[in-house]
């Protein structure tokens, strides 16, 4: 199996799971108070909760796909990326 291949099937048993549990999940981060963002291996925005919005000024569906390099400071970014 390869590295690309793994990383696939690591990401699909993700979404797996995360539809199995996305009721509770859902309302736990969407109604924080706190911004809230799943990041998945290639350094994607998977998912933002709504209070996002207020801290950075872009609307979750916005930052979907995008790389949090172009919103997260430059010294936090290893703490994204580790």
């Amino acid at each position: 199996m390869t590295i690309r291949s793994e990383k696939n099937q690591a990401e699909t048993n993700y979404h797996e799971v995360l539809k199995q549990n996305e009721e509770p999940f859902r309302a736990l981060i969407q109604y924080s108070a706190d911004a809230i963002q799943l990041i998945s291996a290639e350094e994607h925005v998977l998912y933002s909760s709504d209070f996002v919005e207020r801290v950075l000024g872009y609307k979750p569906e916005e930052l979907q796909g995008a790389s949090p390099e172009g919103f997260v400071h430059p010294d936090d970014l290893p703490f994204f990326f580790r």
